[in-house]
């Protein structure tokens, strides 16, 4: 009986050492993994004074109110120009100028998407029309969208927008135009599309 006890004794002490040390091993992941996600963690300004380090093909037109400039102190991988201005649609001034600064910027254009390559910009499909019912009240969306690239991977998203109401009448002149241009390093993700 008592080799009996000494065994459920042996096997109760290397549960708790087991147990113990699974413990031991959680803590210390847990902890690792917060540092970790701490490490990620951006702190992102909006501004409507041009920061210094700002990319200097990112621009807006002198007529363009509000201004907004958006990046981080920590992660230097996205900026963003937001601004709007009043352009009549189609936007050719204001495409024209986003154009001729990302090209002088070593800039070139792209046909597709870059996340849905199968998609075509809409320099090749023209403006997109839909119906946006995420927010009340419900707005019609005249939407132009393309992205940009360089030499060096770096890439520019060019997003252009008219919004009106649906209730307001049919022949809404199309006037107020919302521009936003967001570039970035290229990352894993776009490394894996610019690599085909």
């Amino acid at each position: 009986m008592s080799r009996i006890v000494q065994i459920i004794g042996l096997r109760t002490q290397r549960r708790y050492k087991a147990i113990s040390l699974t413990m031991i091993i959680m803590v210390v992941a847990i902890v690792i993994l917060w540092q970790f996600c701490l490490s990620k963690r951006t702190d992102y300004i909006k501004s409507s004074v041009r920061p210094q380090n700002f990319p200097s093909y990112l621009q807006a037109p002198e007529n363009a109110s509000p201004v907004y400039y958006i990046y981080s102190n920590t992660a230097g991988n996205a900026k963003q120009l937001s601004f709007w201005i009043r352009e009549p649609y189609p936007a050719k001034g204001v495409i024209d100028f986003i154009s001729a600064r990302l090209t002088d910027g070593g800039f070139h254009k792209l046909d597709y998407d870059l996340m849905n390559p199968e998609l075509p910009s809409s320099r090749v499909s023209g403006w997109d029309e839909f119906a946006d019912a995420r927010r009340k009240p419900i707005s019609q969306v005249y939407r132009w969208s393309e992205d940009w690239l360089n030499e060096q991977g770096e890439t520019v998203g060019v997003l252009l927008e008219y919004r009106y109401p649906v209730e307001e009448d049919e022949d809404v002149d199309l006037v107020d135009l919302g521009v936003f241009q967001i570039w970035s390093k290229p990352t894993g993700l776009e490394k894996q599309f610019l690599d085909r």
